[in-house]
C-alpha cells in the first residue's frame, strides 16, 4: 500500500514506514494485550551504516559505556523499538538491549518470555562465542532471555551447532546463519535457519533454508539433520544465491512461508533481494509413519498436565479400511486410563487436516482432571499404505 509517511527519490508513494534510525533485518511482535499502548508492537532489528548510526544512539548513555568499554559494536548488537500501529517506530529508552554483539534478530515470546536470537562469532564476541571446549567458532546460533525486555540473561544459550561441526574460520564451513521467523505454537518454537554453505571466496558462498523445532525456546534441533524446508534457486535466478528472512502464516487449509532470496552469494552486500512465497497443506512440515508399511507402530507423547476437559485433533493422511490411527491415554506408569485404552479408541480412518478423536464413552478427555497422562498414538496398517501422522493439536474448545 502507498502510505505517504516516508520520502524516497523525491516520492512519498511508497510503503515506508517511519523508523527512527536506519536499521535492517526488522523482526516484528504484535502483543494485542499488552497495556501500554505506545508498545504493542515490538520490533528487535540491527542498526545499519556503521558511523552513521553514532548520530542515532548519542541520547542514551549506555551506548557509549557499550562502545568504549565493552567492545559492542553499533551494527551486530541488537536494537529494541516499540510502536502504538506498527507504522511509526521509536527506539526504547534502555538501548542498547544485551550489551553484547550478537548478529540476527530472531524475536519471539513463548512461555512467558521474550528470546534474542542471533549467531556469533569469536572474532567480535569473545567472551560469549565459542564451543564447549573453548576453541573458536563461526556463525552458531546463540540466544538470551528476558520477563521483560529490560532485564536480560547475562549469557546466552548455546541453541544449535550444524551437524558435525566443528572449530573452523569463519565463513569458510557449513555454518548456522540466524534468520527471522520464530513462530511460537503453544507447546513449541519453530523456526527456520540460514544453511551457510562456507567457502573461501565470498562469492562462492550460498544459504538454503533448515528447519529447527524447539521445546523450551532456548535450545533447538533439527528433525532431520541438514533437512532443507526451502532450496535456493538455480544459479542465476532472483534467489539462486542466498535464501534470507522468513515469516509462517496460517491461513484456512495452507500455510504460508514468506522469504527473501537473492541471486548473490552469502552476503546481503552483494546482491539485490526479493520476496518470495512458498505453500504447502496446514502444518504438514513432516510426518510420523512406521518404516514399513504393514507394520504397526507406536508414538508416546511425554508427559501431559490436564487441567480442564480437552479435545483432541490431529492431521493425518493415509488412512482407510486398512490403514487407521488408534488412541489411549497412559498413566505415568503406562497403564491404560480406563476408557480411554487403545480398545476404546474410535479407529480413525479418514485424512484430514484437522480430524477429531473420540472413544466409545468419550469425544473428549474428560474425568481426568488434575492428573498428568500420556497420550499413545497405535499406527495400524495391513495394506501398502501406512497411516502419517503430522500434528496432534490438544484444545479446550
Amino acid at each position: 500500500p502507498s502510505l505517504g509517511m516516508v520520502e524516497y527519490r523525491g516520492s512519498r508513494d511508497n510503503n515506508l514506514v517511519g523508523l527512527e534510525a536506519p536499521v535492517v533485518w526488522p523482526s516484528v511482535l504484535y502483543e494485542p494485550d499488552e497495556p501500554n499502548p505506545e508498545r504493542r508492537y515490538k520490533m528487535i532489528c540491527k542498526g545499519y551504516g556503521g558511523p552513521r548510526m553514532k548520530g542515532y544512539l548519542d541520547r542514551f548513555p549506555e551506548w557509549q559505556k557499550a562502545i568504549l568499554e565493552e567492545g559492542v559494536d553499533v551494527t551486530v548488537s541488537p536494537l529494541y523499538a516499540h510502536s502504538a500501529d506498527g507504522f511509526r517506530w521509536q527506539l526504547a529508552e534502555h538501548n542498547p538491549l544485551l550489551h553484547r554483539n550478537l548478529e540476527g534478530t530472531n524475536f519471539f515470546r513463548f512461555g512467558g518470555h521474550y528470546f534474542v536470537q542471533g549467531h556469533a562469532i569469536t572474532q567480535w564476541a569473545p567472551t560469549t562465542a565459542f564451543l564447549l571446549n573453548g576453541d573458536q567458532m563461526g556463525r552458531t546460533l546463540l540466544t538470551y532471555k528476558s520477563p521483560d525486555l529490560v532485564h536480560w540473561s547475562e549469557g546466552p544459550a548455546l541453541s544449535f551447532l550444524r551437524h558435525g561441526y566443528r572449530s573452523a574460520p569463519q565463513g569458510t564451513v557449513e555454518e548456522t546463519h540466524t534468520i527471522n521467523g520464530a513462530w511460537s505454537r503453544d507447546d513449541l518454537v519453530l523456526s527456520a535457519y540460514g544453511q551457510w554453505h562456507g567457502s573461501t571466496e565470498i562469492h562462492a558462498r550460498s544459504m538454503d533454508l533448515g528447519l529447527l523445532v524447539s521445546n523450551d525456546g532456548l535450545y533447538f534441533r533439527e528433525p532431520i539433520a541438514d533437512f532443507r524446508l526451502l532450496s535456493r534457486g538455480d544459479p542465476g535466478s532472483w534467489d539462486g544465491g542466498s535464501l534470507w528472512g522468513v515469516s509462517f502464516l496460517n491461513r484456512g487449509e495452507k500455510t504460508y512461508l514468506y522469504y527473501g532470496g537473492g541471486e548473490g552469494g552469502g552476503s546481503t552486500l552483494i546482491a539485490t533481494h526479493q520476496i518470495g512465497l512458498a505453500t504447502l497443506d496446514r502444518d504438514r512440515f513432516g510426518y510420523l509413519s512406521p518404516r514399513l508399511p504393514q507394520s504397526e507402530g507406536v508414538l508416546t507423547s511425554s508427559p501431559l498436565e490436564i487441567r480442564d476437559k480437552v479435545h483432541v485433533f490431529v492431521n493425518a493422511e493415509g488412512l482407510g479400511p486398512e490403514s487407521q490411527l488408534r488412541f489411549a491415554l497412559l498413566d505415568e506408569a503406562y497403564q491404560p486410563i480406563p476408557a480411554y485404552s487403545v480398545a476404546d479408541s474410535r479407529p480413525l480412518g479418514n485424512d484430514g487436516l484437522r480430524q477429531p478423536v473420540s472413544w466409545q464413552k468419550h469425544e473428549a478427555v474428560e474425568g481426568v482432571e488434575g492428573k498428568r497422562l500420556l497420550l499413545q498414538v497405535r499406527f495400524l496398517g495391513k495394506g501398502q499404505n501406512s497411516p502419517r501422522l503430522y500434528a496432534v493439536y490438544l484444545t479446550t474448545n
